[in-house]
C-alpha cells in the first residue's frame, strides 16, 4: 500500500517560484514507459471563447491524451512531459511526475499538475489509502501553510477528491485538489493526481478577485481521459503495473525485506536497450530519519553456476516515508544470466 507522499509541498515549493517571477508579486522484464510519462509530439491545443473571463482560452492535452486543461491564452505553458522530467528528476526517480505547469508572467498566477504513480511500479498495485493519504497531505500543508488549512470534498470530472485552500505568507494563496478515483482512467485507485493553483493574496492585491476566478476556471476545467487506461477494467490488478513480463526467465524474483529502516518492496530483472541485464526495484524509507547514500548490490551468475559479476543501484539520499525506484544497471548480456540473488541494501549515513 503506497505511504502518502508529500506532493503538494513540492508542487507549492515550484508554485511559489513561479509567483516570484510574475509581475504581481521471477522473468526477464522490460519496463514499459508509462503512458501517461512521455510527450511524444505535439500537444493538441483548440482554441475557445470565455465569457466570464472576457479573454480568450484554449484547452491543451497532452500528446498521451491522458489529461486535458484550459488556460488563458496568454500563459506559459509545459505540456511536454520530457521537458518536465528533465527539469525536476528527482521527482521522476520516485514515480512522481510533473505533467503540466502554467503560469501568468505578469501575474504570476499558476497552476501545477503531478502524477502520483509510485504504486503503479509495482507487480500488483494496490489501491491508495485514500483517508491516509489526505491525512498526511493535510499534516505536511499545516506545517508549511502560514494560515490554518480549510479542507473541503470536491468532485471533479466525477472523479472524488479533497480540496485544501491556504496562504503562503501574505502575498500568496494556494488551492491543491488532489484526485483519487477506483475506475480505470485513475488506474483503479492506485493513482494521485495532484493540481496545486496559485494566485496572489486576496488581501494584498486589487486584482486578486479576478485571479482567483481565473484560477478556478483553471481548476475545475481538469479532465482526465478515458485514454488515460492502463488496463479496461479493475478485476486484474496485475494488468495495472507498469512493470512489462516479457522474455525467459533468468532467476529473479519478488522480494520483500527489511535492513536497518530500508524497506525493498519488490525488484525484476529487465533487459536495457542494448540487451544487457538492469534490475528495477523500489526501496521504501520506512524509517522517521533521512537516509543517506542508500544502495542495493545483486550478484549475477550464469547457468553454470559461475559469477558474471555484481550490478548495484545507488542514491545519495531517501527521505523519511519516500520511495525509490531503483535501476542497477550492467553490461552483462542477458542471455548469459542464470540467477540473480539479492547481496545487500545499505546506507551510509
Amino acid at each position: 500500500m503506497l505511504n502518502a507522499l508529500k506532493i503538494l509541498a513540492l508542487a507549492i515549493a515550484l508554485a511559489v517560484i513561479s509567483v516570484g517571477c510574475g509581475g504581481g508579486g521471477d522473468s526477464v522484464q522490460k519496463v514499459s514507459e508509462p503512458k501517461s510519462a512521455v510527450a511524444t509530439t505535439q500537444p493538441v491545443v483548440t482554441n475557445q471563447q470565455n465569457g466570464s473571463s472576457k479573454q480568450d482560452w484554449v484547452t491543451l492535452t497532452d500528446a498521451d491524451e491522458v489529461f486535458s486543461i484550459d488556460v488563458p491564452s496568454h500563459w506559459d505553458t509545459v505540456i511536454d512531459t520530457d521537458e518536465l522530467i528533465a527539469e525536476y528528476p528527482s521527482l521522476a526517480e520516485q514515480g512522481i511526475l510533473a505533467a503540466f505547469r502554467g503560469v501568468d508572467s505578469q501575474t504570476g498566477s499558476n497552476a501545477f499538475l503531478l502524477l502520483d504513480m509510485q504504486e503503479l511500479f509495482s507487480v500488483e498495485p494496490q489501491p491508495i489509502d485514500r483517508d491516509g493519504y489526505m491525512q498526511s497531505q493535510l499534516a505536511d500543508l499545516s506545517q508549511m501553510a502560514s494560515t490554518n488549512v480549510s479542507q473541503t470534498d470536491v468532485t471533479l470530472d466525477g472523479i472524488s477528491g479533497t480540496q485544501f485552500n491556504y496562504s503562503m505568507g501574505e502575498e500568496i494563496d494556494q488551492i491543491a485538489t488532489i484526485l483519487i478515483g477506483d475506475e480505470p482512467r485513475m488506474a483503479c485507485g492506485s493513482l494521485g493526481i495532484a493540481l496545486t493553483v496559485t494566485f496572489p493574496s486576496m488581501d494584498k492585491y486589487e486584482n486578486a478577485e479576478a485571479e482567483l476566478a481565473i484560477v478556478e476556471q483553471v481548476a475545475a476545467s481538469l479532465r482526465i481521459l478515458s485514454t488515460a487506461a492502463i488496463a479496461p477494467t479493475c478485476d486484474d490488478r496485475k494488468a495495472l503495473s507498469l512493470l512489462e513480463a516479457s522474455g525467459d526467465s533468468v532467476g529473479a524474483t519478488e522480494y520483500i525485506g527489511e535492513v536497518d529502516g530500508l524497506r525493498l518492496i519488490e525488484w525484476e530483472a529487465t533487459e536495457d536497450d542494448y540487451g544487457d541485464l538492469a534490475i528495477v526495484g523500489s526501496i521504501e524509507n520506512i524509517s522517521a530519519e533521512l537516509k543517506e547514500y542508500v544502495g542495493i548490490q545483486f550478484d549475477v551468475y550464469d547457468k553454470s553456476g559461475y559469477s558474471l559479476g555484481q550490478v548495484e543501484g545507488f542514491t545519495e539520499r531517501l527521505a523519511a516515508g519516500r520511495k525509490w525506484r531503483f535501476e542497477a544497471i550492467s553490461s552483462i548480456p542477458v542471455d548469459e544470466v542464470g540467477e540473480i540473488e539479492l547481496f545487500d541494501i545499505y546506507n551510509l549515513d
